[in-house]
């Protein structure tokens, strides 16, 4: 089941078709704010029997109020869909697709591979680009992403599907689920899936004209207030929104026909549609997408069910798939290994702003890799025909499960470098970094409540960082919405992590 909170949404019943065709989804729960021009479509025939909605009216936006709104609407739900017999609930939103590479067998293998152990099967996500600023339809249209998380607009957390068999389940966020066993935090109970098995489509603000009415309906509710801006946590949002305050000052001043009203409301309106596409539309030089591949709608015939024997054949191959936990770590060093000059070369050529190539990528990935483990363990890791299983191992051990990956290494490296500042004994670093792998984000507020509560005198002073301290002081006094960050940069000073 899918369950989700909108508001007028853009090319719905795209959205509901792919669903239900191409991921199976046999139920949609829905909470429908301000958009009571749905309720046609969704009590018409075809949707009827397939979604429960709710109508609600909220009027103004309010950016720290929803995700209060998107817990309570899943709590409701939970219940609901264990009742109903459903196994799994994916929270997603009306600007996601859930994409899935390889078909559905990899991802049903896996969702149930998961079990009440790992009630928590991750995503991540990537971000859509618009081929022109005139389309119709992105959910069609749509044919590049951006896939460094490092230049998003907006979350890069991803999102999951929860399992429903669970005890105790409820949404740890917009992008989590935990249960009564795994509240306590860690990555154990989580699975990631791989990105060619399953991927969350991100079409945020994928129209000017949707873009528009979110963002000055933000700027109406919220005002300039500093302290505003200063807790949103992405650059595009923060410059939407000042963009979308110069659009509502210019639409004041043609109201009252001041001189110059219409050259200034001129002005406003070109500046936000720049904005708008620097951020959205994608780059010149692409090369032309392939043909469509055909859509096989979903078969539940072919994807439930199968008897003992089926079942005992999944235990099998369960029982006979070993993971290889060398195997990143791997490929990256064969990258590094099979490059020659020109390779060498590239990498040195390269100016900022230009995406890494395949050598400098592996690189990076290997030397956090690589980095992470040794922060945590010093010492522990050395060259030998073995270095790529033990780091590895450690990886998996040290980080609770989550896997290192383009999409996730500037979160660890930021939760281990924050552990490590915060506390001194390896307890109280395993206990703040468990804290943040379970909140999702590297946040100075909770991998310092963690430490502290378990007492003693063995606490780093993280709070004398010179420019850095007012940071770490905004994050104790609430950043943990999720995804949220620092406009300084990291939240403690470099002189805090130097080894005593």
């Amino acid at each position: 089941a899918v369950v989700s909170m909108i508001k007028q949404p853009a090319n719905f019943e795209t959205w509901l078709r792919y669903h239900r065709d191409s991921l199976g989804v046999t139920r949609f729960y829905l909470r429908v704010e301000d958009t009571p021009s749905l309720e046609a479509l969704l009590s018409s025939p075809r949707w009827a029997g397939l979604v429960e909605a709710e109508f609600h009216s909220r009027g103004e936006r309010d950016y720290f109020e929803q995700m209060d709104r998107q817990s309570g609407h899943i709590a409701s739900v939970i219940p609901r869909a264990r009742a109903a017999g459903l196994t799994h609930l994916l929270h997603i939103d009306d600007d996601e697709l859930v994409y899935c590479a390889a078909g559905l067998p990899p991802l049903f293998r896996l969702l149930s591979a998961a079990g009440v152990e790992r009630p928590n099967v991750h995503m991540q996500n990537v971000e859509a680009l618009l081929p022109a600023p005139d389309c119709d339809n992105p959910f069609a249209a749509v044919r590049s992403f951006r896939h460094f998380p490092t230049q998003y607009c907006s979350y890069t957390n991803g999102k999951s599907f929860g399992v429903l068999a669970a005890a105790g389940l409820r949404s740890h966020g917009p992008h989590h689920f935990r249960s009564a066993a795994t509240c306590g935090g860690g990555g154990a109970g989580s699975l990631d899936l791989p990105a060619g098995v399953a991927v969350v489509l991100h079409y945020e603000s994928a129209t000017y004209a949707k873009w528009r009415t979110k963002y000055l309906e933000l700027a109406r509710r919220h005002g300039d207030a500093p302290e505003v801006l200063s807790r949103v946590p992405f650059a595009f949002y923060r410059q939407s929104l000042s963009s979308a305050r110069k659009l509502l000052h210019a639409e004041a001043e043609v109201r009252l026909r001041t001189p110059a009203a219409a050259e200034r409301m001129r002005a406003a309106e070109e500046g936000a549609v720049r904005l708008w596409s620097k951020w959205k539309v994608e780059p010149e030089g692409l090369p032309p997408p392939p043909p469509p591949a055909e859509m096989v709608p979903f078969d539940p015939a072919k994807h439930t069910g199968g008897g003992a024997a089926a079942g005992a054949g999944r235990k099998k191959r369960r029982k006979d798939e070993v993971e290889d936990l060398s195997a990143g770590p791997r490929q990256m060093l064969a990258t590094i290994q099979a490059s020659g000059w020109a390779e060498w070369e590239a990498v040195h050529l390269l100016q900022p702003g230009d995406e890494p190539t395949p050598l400098l990528h592996a690189m990076h990935i290997l030397s956090t890799h690589f980095l992470l483990v040794d922060l945590l363990e010093p010492h522990k890791i050395s060259a030998g025909p073995d270095f790529c299983a033990r780091v590895g191992e450690a990886s998996r051990r040290l980080l609770g499960g989550v896997t290192l990956c383009p999409f996730t290494w500037p979160e660890l490296l930021r939760m281990v470098l924050l552990a490590r500042a915060v506390g001194q004994a390896p307890k109280k670093r395993t206990v703040a970094l468990n804290a943040m792998l379970a909140s999702g984000h590297g946040s100075a507020s909770v991998a310092y409540g963690a430490a502290a509560a378990l007492g003693g005198g063995h606490t780093v002073s993280v709070w004398n960082a010179g420019p850095s301290t007012r940071a770490a002081q905004r994050a104790v006094a609430g950043d943990d919405e999720e995804g949220a960050d620092d406009e300084d940069g990291d939240v403690m000073g470099l002189g805090d992590l130097s080894e005593p």
